[in-house]
């Protein structure tokens, strides 16, 4: 009867190392895991980041060209504007100068 109880405790302690072995592998495995899961994450999180820069580089970039040739159509009308001017006023400047030099 001693032996059986002997061969008894044995056993157990077998089978504990056993399940500790196992839950050390099983805890390893999860670790593992957490650690390609993160990695996984920072990864996408980096490319999502690196996608709305570009998405926001792009619409600063297309609003930008949108306001260059906005104030291109403006310089236009303004350069019109002065060129018709100038041609209303060239003859008084041409007769003013005349005037002036032959006064």
């Amino acid at each position: 009867m001693a032996k059986d109880m002997l061969d008894a405790i044995v056993s157990a302690e077998e089978e504990s190392k056993v399940r500790e072995a196992k839950a050390k592998t099983e805890a390893e495995k999860a670790i593992a895991k957490a650690k390609k899961d993160a990695e996984l994450l920072i990864e996408n999180a980096e490319k999502s980041a690196c996608n709305d820069a570009e998405a926001l580089y792009d619409k600063a970039k297309s609003d930008g060209e949108k306001e260059l040739e906005k104030a291109r159509r403006e310089a236009d009308v303004q350069c019109v504007s002065i060129q018709k001017i100038a041609e209303k006023r060239r003859s008084e400047v041409i007769k003013g100068a005349i005037n002036s030099i032959l006064s």
